[in-house]
């Protein structure tokens, strides 16, 4: 990757982490599970949009990635 595409993909995944309700969700659950599920926080949904992220971000990695995100789904049902 080029320096430049490398500092954008940084500042959208900072601002998504420090702006969005979906970051702030991810932070609050990886920091303190049972508080995250008092609050109405959906694990399901945060872990899948983890894994959504890691597979768009690392293209080397997708298949992994899908299939771990895949066998989390199935297991937590």
């Amino acid at each position: 990757m080029k320096p430049l595409r490398i500092t954008r993909v940084v500042d959208v995944v900072d601002r998504l982490n420090n702006t969005e309700k979906t970051g702030k969700s991810m932070r609050a659950y990886s920091d303190n599970e049972d508080l995250a599920l008092l609050s109405g926080i959906d694990p399901k949904i945060i872990i899948l949009i983890t894994w959504i992220i890691v597979s768009i971000l690392d293209p080397g990695y997708q298949q992994f990635a899908s299939f771990l995100g895949y066998i989390y789904i199935r297991v937590a049902d």
